[in-house]
């Protein structure tokens, strides 16, 4: 069983990410301000404001954990968060999901296709941050996004047709993917290109549990009525529970879905093992934890493998 983030140990994180999201946001601001056209006034702004930026933080943090200067890993972050911003919002426009970051979608608005120029604007705006990072922090780049939208496109038109055993590809190459690119960035960032793959994998790990973790707390507050339906991939997940983990009722979709987030948050600190010991190391081993701690909570569900309670 995973081992909960101690009081202190949570205190510490999200003081971190709010110290580096007061660094990192300014600098995205500035950057996306160039991006104005005649037409698309605040657009690009509307698009990446209001971001948690955590997988911002994580690449500051990775480039802190190998022992390199946080301020240099700042543009890789900032490429991070443009390209979290791009792919939502794109997401968006697909799903026909209106509301985002506690507003209206960009696309709702601004329009369907102002909005989806604008993000592909700032996928190329991500790739000339990273490109001072050298070829080997551009090719990670580049594959991630072919991930990311190989999985949007799997998500959107495709999830009710494969099977449930696919399941897990789609939840890493939908949002696994950032998540490796943030690590592997951050390492990179800190002079230590040979870490790269050790960190794309502890991302990837790390993303395809958030992507459960946020499938769960979705079918849950379904459940409970909080939510009108299930989207493709969230059907999806059920099937998988279902099918791949042998759960009977909704009930033991949610308790065996939360057990299996435990096996993936394992995999990835297993992992670690290429970090050098630094208190950023410890703060990377037990995040997959406090995030999805967090993200179970808002449901009001627990990670510990006790009784779940599904009542409204």
């Amino acid at each position: 069983m995973s081992q909960q983030p101690s009081a202190e140990e949570s205190r510490a994180i999200l003081d971190k990410w709010s110290r580096v999201r007061s660094e990192i946001e300014p600098r995205l601001d500035a950057i996306v301000s160039k991006l104005e056209m005649a037409g698309v006034e605040g657009l690009a702004s509307y698009i990446v404001k209001g971001g948690k930026m955590f997988r911002g933080f994580m690449t500051v943090l990775f480039a802190e954990a190998v022992g390199g200067d946080p301020k240099k890993a700042e543009d890789a972050a900032i490429a991070i968060e443009l390209v979290q911003g791009a792919s939502l919002a794109l997401d968006d426009i697909v799903d026909k999901d209106a509301q985002r970051r506690g507003g209206p979608s960009a696309w709702i608005l601004y329009g369907i296709g102002k909005s989806a120029m604008v993000s592909l604007l700032l996928v190329p705006t991500a790739l000339k941050l990273v490109e001072r990072y050298g070829p080997l922090a551009l090719s990670y780049s580049i594959s991630a996004w072919e991930s990311i939208v190989r999985g949007e496109i799997m998500d959107a038109y495709s999830a009710l047709s494969i099977k449930p055993a696919e399941y897990l590809t789609l939840a890493s190459l939908k949002t696994g993917s950032l998540f490796s690119l943030a690590a592997a960035l951050g390492v990179i960032a800190g002079g230590h290109e040979d870490l790269a793959e050790g960190a794309w994998n502890y991302g990837n790990s790390v993303g395809t549990a958030y992507q459960v973790a946020d499938d769960i707390t979705d079918f849950a507050n379904y459940l409970r009525g909080a939510k009108q339906k299930l989207d493709p991939s969230e059907k999806l997940f059920v099937e998988w529970a279902r099918s791949e983990l042998n759960a009977r009722d909704d009930t033991e979709i949610v308790w065996q879905g939360i057990r299996y987030l435990h096996d993936l948050v394992e995999k990835s600190t297993k992992v670690l093992g290429f970090l050098p010991p630094s208190q950023a190391s410890k703060m990377i081993a037990v995040i997959p934890t406090f995030i999805i701690s967090k993200m179970l909570e808002s449901a009001g569900l627990s990670f510990d493998e006790g009784a779940v309670n599904l009542k409204a």
